[in-house]
């Protein structure tokens, strides 16, 4: 059975400091036998298509530009507010 996951939150890369809670269920799901597909949010340095551990991570833009805006960046958005 295929599964699509779809998060906000998954690790870039090993060894990533993103929390890998969701990384973590979708592992146990493919040692089940299931087949894992993560679509999750793009991040720059990052590979695009991926295969970590039997799952497929597949980067998704979280903005139209492929840039992050100014404001997004270290916790700036609510002095531009």
């Amino acid at each position: 059975m295929k599964i699509l996951v779809l998060t906000t939150t998954f690790p870039r890369w090993k060894q990533d400091s993103t929390p890998s809670f969701i990384y973590e269920w979708s592992k146990r799901l493919t040692e089940k036998g299931f087949e894992i597909v993560v679509l999750a949010p793009s991040h720059y340095g990052a590979k695009g298509f991926e295969i970590m551990d039997r799952m497929k991570s597949v980067p998704f833009p979280v903005f139209l530009s492929g840039k992050i805006p100014e404001t997004c960046l270290w916790g700036r958005y609510l002095t531009k507010v």
